[in-house]
């Protein structure tokens, strides 16, 4: 039995914060890495799109490893939620349609389930069971 109750309610919320926590964190070191390295802000899409990708993967891996069950699923799910929230935190700043990108709608979907494929198939967490 789970030892944190977290994990059976609002696992999709809970990985999915984490997920923009990722996010977040690998934008702020590759906007640090860009603005010392070059001048040329061209290839922040890029960098973007591995942010969101890296932490989409991290989200599926945390949800199918502590869940243990339906990885391709509820990794795919994680993926959605973060984009969910990304998309509404953008339409604050730059409007809805500004926004509304199905590759990226994509990518966070395709990485999450594959993130939720590996954390289902890797070795059993014992910490969080009793």
């Amino acid at each position: 039995m789970l030892k944190y109750k977290l994990w059976k309610k609002y696992f999709l919320l809970t990985a999915g914060f984490i997920g923009i926590l990722a996010v977040l964190g690998l934008i702020l070191i590759f906007s640090g890495v860009v603005c010392i390295l070059t001048d040329d802000y061209s290839d922040l899409s890029a960098f973007a799109g591995i942010a969101l990708g890296t932490g989409t993967l991290f989200s599926g891996f945390l949800c199918g490893k502590y869940r243990r069950k339906r990885g391709l699923l509820e990794g795919a799910l994680c993926g959605f939620v973060i984009y969910v929230i990304m998309l509404t935190a953008g339409s604050f700043c730059f409007g809805f349609f500004s926004c509304l990108s199905i590759k990226k709608l994509l990518l966070s979907a395709l990485c999450g389930a594959i993130g939720g494929v590996f954390g289902v198939n890797t070795k059993y967490p014992e910490s969080l069971y009793q």
